[in-house]
């Protein structure tokens, strides 16, 4: 729990020439609801709030505790620019710094940039890449006295954050809502998103080390020369990494019986060697009636689909390929079971490769 924290608002005010500025009672209509210490959730009205679609930031439906207060100087208002998206901007005070947008290219601090939160097979990207894999719209507010504040637009669509003068996210889709997080210290406001977006569990000691990976060793044998190499040399390294050719047809939880035919074999080796081990896995399965883990799938309909409720293909590494649908529980449950007889071979961590929509 977070705790002596100062609840404030974060102005929100629509940005942009084609906008026009929001009346008195265009603000009343905004809906703030105190869902934590420091936490705020803003609605840009009582039908957005109706109208919302359910979170996949956050790890559960956030608790509204009652109104704002009252005492906050400035109040959030929501609107939207000529292309049809909300636009929310955060005013910031000068000397604030800015930091978060997720994983982007680029420097830490944040202040001038434009990301997009719209996910791409980024490859060869260079420092001015506005979009990577992965999208995550959240920004942090470190201001001149060390006081700090987040804000993260509660939306999967497509958000432009630009931050050339204040925060402002441009956002495609339905309303969605705001949740700002203040707090007296940066720290107070990441312990403040882990509330809300859940946390992850402590990891093993190991894979905080030095982890050595590339695309790809194989075949096994270039596995043990690489270990050799770093022992040889005293150069510290905790954990190699295998890539997509140890697999059969690049067939997720199976093995190339020629370039890996004894996995625990070679992870035995490595422990010996002081090397834990990560193994890749794609959430792509080769569409390909045989194969055990399509077979499974389609078995309990596991796969994801399109609008009109076909099956959807696409084409990774093995060929067309179909992909769990891991908003179901159900398929959840299934995936999971396909890493018993995986982990047994010796199996140290997974590396779940490529598991965003890029």
């Amino acid at each position: 729990m977070i705790m002596q924290k100062t609840l404030s608002f974060v102005r929100l005010a629509a940005a942009g020439s084609a906008l026009a500025l929001v009346s008195a009672a265009g603000l009343a209509q905004v809906i703030a609801e105190r869902v934590g210490d420091g936490m705020v959730q803003y609605h840009a009205s009582e039908q957005a709030k109706a109208e919302r679609l359910p979170s996949l930031a956050l790890v559960e439906p956030v608790r509204v505790l009652g109104k704002a207060g009252e005492g906050s100087t400035v109040k959030p208002t929501f609107s939207t620019d000529d292309e049809g998206r909300q636009v929310t901007t955060i005013e910031i005070g000068g000397g604030t710094t800015l930091y978060g947008t997720g994983q982007a290219a680029g420097p830490l601090r944040r202040n001038g940039r434009v990301t997009q939160c719209w996910n791409l097979d980024a490859y060869g990207y260079q420092d001015d890449a506005e979009n990577l894999y992965t999208s995550h719209p959240w920004v942090v507010g470190v201001r001149e006295d060390g006081t700090a504040f987040g804000v993260l637009a509660d939306t999967t669509w497509r958000v432009e954050i630009d931050l050339s003068e204040n925060i402002v996210f441009r956002a495609s889709g339905p309303a969605h809502p705001v949740i700002v997080v203040e707090g007296a210290h940066p720290k107070d406001v990441m312990l403040g998103l882990g509330e809300l977006t859940g946390t992850i569990e402590m990891p093993p000691k190991w894979a905080v080390g030095y982890h050595q990976c590339r695309y790809s060793y194989y075949p096994d044998s270039r596995v043990r020369e690489i270990a050799n190499g770093f022992r040889e040399r005293e150069i510290p390294a905790d954990v190699i990494w295998m890539d997509i050719d140890y697999m059969d047809g690049f067939r997720c939880f199976t093995f190339d019986e020629n370039h890996f035919p004894d996995p625990k074999g070679l992870n035995d080796w490595l422990d010996t060697k002081g090397f834990s081990n990560v193994w890749m896995i794609d959430p792509g399965l080769k569409n390909e009636e045989g194969y055990f883990a399509h077979d499974q799938g389609t078995e309990i309909d596991a796969w994801v689909q399109t609008a009109s409720g076909e099956e959807f293909n696409g084409h990774v590494w093995p060929g067309e390929c179909v992909f769990p649908d891991f908003t179901n529980q159900r398929v959840r449950e299934w995936w999971s079971t396909l890493y018993h007889d995986f982990m047994a071979k010796g199996i140290d961590g997974v590396w779940n490769d490529m598991n965003e929509p890029a």
